[in-house]
């Protein structure tokens, strides 16, 4: 895992910005699984190499599931009262602590807390039926 995120960043510059970097970022985790097989070759508890392309090939298709996901979350923003995006957006758009959401706001820390918690178990809710909704038609 280690040699993995030290290989992607160090190819991070590499990338190019048009691409899908989940899809990009699991290519390299493939290669640094097989590399780091082949050096390990004589242990004997290990997937064959067609279970790790199955693996891969899952991993590459719940990334569809993802996509939707991300869609839906983004139609589920747009329902949210301005209070609420601009909570949601401060907190996890721009990185900000609660504490700091919580000056920005005017209210005490507890308070965002608990804002944030009833936002996020809304827009958990409206994905879902999203999802729901689109895996039916």
């Amino acid at each position: 895992m280690q040699e993995t995120g030290l290989t992607l960043w160090q190819k991070f510059e590499e990338f190019d910005p048009q691409r899908d970097f989940f899809r990009w970022a699991c290519g390299i985790a493939f290669v640094a699984v097989l590399r780091y097989r082949r050096r390990t070759a004589k242990d004997k508890l290990w997937f064959n190499e067609e279970i790790l392309q199955l693996i891969s090939s899952d991993l590459l298709e719940s990334d569809d599931a993802r996509d939707l996901r991300r869609q839906a979350l983004r139609e589920c923003m747009k329902k949210l009262d301005s209070r609420e995006r601009h909570c949601i957006d401060a907190r996890y758009a721009a990185g900000s602590s609660v504490e700091a959401v919580a000056r920005d706001l005017g209210r005490p820390a507890n308070a965002v807390y608990r804002m944030l918690s009833r936002v996020r178990d809304k827009l958990f809710d409206c994905i879902n039926r999203s999802i729901s909704q689109a895996t039916r038609e």
